[in-house]
């Protein structure tokens, strides 16, 4: 990890410490080749738990994200990106699109909008060569809930593996492809949950242990909610677990809001104790 990175991650472990808190996790750390060339290392604040203090990086209007550009000469410039939600990268080729979840604002929202009518948005960053400059690639390119892929599954080919898991008291099924694909869908879902056999709950991609993609709150007479995850296996504890910015919703309404790390669906796991079959 280079100096740069490494300091701005031993700078908020010791704010974590100085308030009287405990690091005891974190924070997330990306790290690849941007679309436009350039290597690149992000980190989250919010990613970073700080038992005793667990709000100390995040709040309603989100935390900040610092991401680190090479430059030609060597040396990094860092960028901070404030009111994110969550961070996640997706693969391209043999370099990544650094996505951030926002709100208000950064989604297009016109008007001084209160915090909890805020629309919610996935938007990546792009980086000029010229200005050396990184920042939100055009708002045409964000991602909103209506154009997430639908949580229905998929005709396909048959996955090359699956695995039964437990999640919440739901029996699920974890699906996994060659290509990397990924999917966790429930098989027997707790009666009160009033989610169909089926429905996928996680829809992403894997690189080795760690997940990265999209899951999905659900509400009676509503479409569902999507939200970016990421996470990883942990093969000594037979669990998968999931973690990001849960998308809320308007009371009394499906309109969606701003995602929320303090949600009780900011942290999904899935408990995959039993084998599963080729």
């Amino acid at each position: 990890m280079p100096k740069p990175v490494a300091a701005y991650v031993k700078d908020i472990v010791e704010t974590c410490t100085a308030v009287g808190g405990k690091p005891v996790a974190g924070p997330k750390i990306e790290h690849d080749r941007l679309v436009s060339g350039p290597e690149f290392w992000s980190v989250s604040d919010a990613t970073l738990t700080c038992e005793g203090a667990l709000s100390i990086f995040s709040g309603p209007h989100g935390s900040d994200v610092a991401a680190f550009v090479a430059l030609p000469d060597g040396n990094l410039k860092r960028f901070t990106i404030q009111g994110t939600f969550g961070m996640r990268t997706e693969d391209v080729a043999n370099s990544s699109k650094l996505w951030l979840a926002v709100s208000g604002a950064n989604c297009g929202q016109k008007g001084d909008v209160a915090t909890a009518s805020q629309i919610a948005c996935e938007r990546d960053l792009v980086w000029d060569r010229t200005t050396q400059k990184l920042d939100f690639a055009p708002l045409s390119r964000a991602i909103f809930a209506s154009r997430v892929v639908s949580p229905k599954p998929a005709p396909r080919d048959p996955p090359r593996f699956y695995q039964p898991a437990v999640h919440n008291g739901s029996e699920m099924r974890v699906n996994e492809w060659d290509d990397g694909r990924i999917e966790i869908v429930y098989v027997a879902p707790r009666p009160d949950l009033h989610v169909a056999e089926g429905t996928v709950l996680f829809r992403g991609t894997a690189k080795g242990r760690r997940y990265a993609g999209t899951a999905y709150t659900f509400k009676p007479g509503c479409e569902p909610a999507p939200y970016p995850v990421s996470g990883a296996r942990d093969d000594k504890r037979d669990i998968i677990v999931l973690t990001g910015p849960a998308t809320g919703r308007i009371p009394n309404s499906c309109e969606l809001t701003f995602g929320s790390m303090q949600s009780k669906n900011a942290r999904l796991v899935f408990d995959v104790r039993i084998d599963g079959d080729e």
